[in-house]
């Protein structure tokens, strides 16, 4: 799914609609605990790290959004090291 060419003329609640419906697909929970991730290791990076935020990111995307948190875990594993481990 991609934004719809029109995106611009659509009203909120055409957006909305259209942001829930990737939600609630399999991509959509992916890209989730993709970002949520990304989001949690460049928190911590940061001089000084909101460390509660990203832990909690961290605990939300272990816990609800797993499949796509645990993929960027294991890939940047195996970019580490040559195994998902």
């Amino acid at each position: 799914m991609s934004k719809p060419d029109n995106w611009n003329e659509l009203s909120d609640k055409e957006k909305n609609e259209i942001g829930l419906a990737l939600f609630r697909t399999d991509r959509g929970q992916l890209m989730i605990g993709k970002a949520l991730y990304h989001s949690a290791k460049s928190m911590m990076n940061q001089k000084y790290p909101e460390a509660s935020d990203a832990e909690d990111m961290e605990l939300i995307g272990e816990s609800v959004f797993p499949t796509g948190y645990f993929i960027e875990v294991y890939m940047e594993n195996f970019r580490k090291t040559g195994t998902a481990q």
